[in-house]
């Protein structure tokens, strides 16, 4: 079997799949897709049973946001965005799920002054910014749990890395990526490697290791934390280890 790293994968899957005529919007934010997968089987191992697909009409930036319940997140997500850029989403598009059509959504669109346009959940093509993105991440997701060899309740934090690289990959419209069009900077290339790989790290600075004892920790990289930046590192003994100080194998 080729082994094939989730950046590949992505960007094979991708190219020429978002031929979309859907409306542009003028600025980042003013309009967002929203679509849900779910439920999962297995859960992750934090009980994550959904995927909330989050979609920029202007810049195409996606997130795969993990969830417990149907209902977890979203207004927090779009706060935490709100605070950032410095203004709410004019409009929200959906599909008629009880999970975006509830009272508590209606009550903080309406408080927040956003628009809501629904489709029906019966014919998703109607939701096709986000559905496009949801079968993307979904392919990815299934071609890097079997090439990396993880474990499949490790899905929530590959979805996310799957996104994350997706956003890296300009759209034929611009020569910027999703990802420096909305976070308004970038990530180098080089941060990226195939998941699964393995890798040595630090936890703790230098100073405090003994001059005999091992320097270091082997494990395998799992994921990405696009904040710092960082690497997330599953160690051997299977905890999920964030930390900048890593050497690759690959």
């Amino acid at each position: 079997i080729e082994r094939t790293c989730e950046s590949c994968a992505v960007s094979q899957i991708t190219r020429g799949s978002f031929n979309s005529k859907h409306h542009q919007a003028s600025k980042i934010f003013e309009e967002v897709h929203l679509d849900l997968v779910g439920p999962i089987w297995p859960s992750s191992r934090e009980g994550h049973r959904y995927i909330l697909t989050f979609v920029d009409s202007h810049s195409r930036l996606c997130s795969a946001i993990s969830l417990g319940h149907t209902s977890d997140q979203l207004t927090y997500m779009l706060d935490i965005e709100a605070k950032r850029i410095g203004y709410y989403p004019s409009v929200i598009h959906s599909n008629q799920g009880t999970e975006f059509t509830n009272r508590k959504i209606f009550s903080y669109c309406k408080e927040h002054q956003i628009k809501t346009r629904t489709s029906d959940p019966h014919t998703p093509q109607h939701n096709g910014l986000a559905e496009r993105y949801n079968q993307t991440i979904l392919k990815s997701l299934r071609l890097t749990l079997h090439n990396s060899g993880m474990n499949n309740r490790l899905w929530n934090v590959i979805a996310h890395v799957i996104s994350l690289t997706l956003n890296q990959i300009p759209s034929h419209k611009s020569k910027k990526s999703p990802f420096g069009l909305f976070k308004n900077h970038t990530l180098p290339l080089n941060h990226f490697h195939p998941i699964g790989n393995k890798v040595s790290y630090l936890i703790l600075p230098e100073q405090s290791f003994s001059k005999i004892k091992s320097k270091g920790y082997l494990g395998r990289l799992i994921g990405y934390n696009d904040e710092l930046p960082s690497f997330r590192i599953l160690s051997e003994d299977g905890k999920i280890i964030e930390t900048k100080h890593v050497d690759f194998f690959d």
